[in-house]
């Protein structure tokens, strides 16, 4: 008998064999979902001084983002940071809310709101929010 014969009847029962014994595999990548990151970038008055955040008292940048499932998640960042990144998020529409709070951790502005911002696959996507001075709780 040829060995090309051998070899092929050989390959043919180790198909048969594996799939009798159910041995398949699947790349399933649909299981995991695309992940990018989103950024909100503070400024007072288009500026981002730190003297800002100490001439209107200003403590923290608190951030809730709102998933189309309706899912929230918030965060705090100090206000010198002018900013904050939530990291992970899986890919998809969220609706922004931003505010500023005092040392206490109340808010003391009004809330900034963007509607929609789409955060995709291995991205930061960038929110800037500038809060006007009038704003601001004296």
């Amino acid at each position: 008998m040829k060995l090309s014969k051998m070899l092929s009847g050989l390959t043919g029962c180790m198909l048969a064999a594996a799939s009798l014994s159910g041995c398949i595999i699947v790349d399933n990548d649909d299981d995991y979902p695309s992940r990018g990151s989103l950024t909100v970038a503070m400024t007072v008055d288009g500026s981002d001084h730190s003297f800002q955040c100490f001439d209107y008292d200003v403590d923290g940048l608190a951030v809730s983002i709102e998933d189309e499932a309706g899912f929230v998640t918030e965060a705090i960042a100090d206000c010198d940071d002018f900013g904050l990144t939530i990291d992970n998020l899986p890919a998809g529409y969220y609706d922004v809310s931003a505010w500023l709070t005092d040392f206490a951790g109340f808010s003391k502005s009004d809330i900034v709101v963007v509607p929609a911002v789409e955060v995709f696959d291995g991205l930061d996507t960038v929110v800037d929010v500038d809060f006007d001075s009038s704003w601001i709780d004296p």
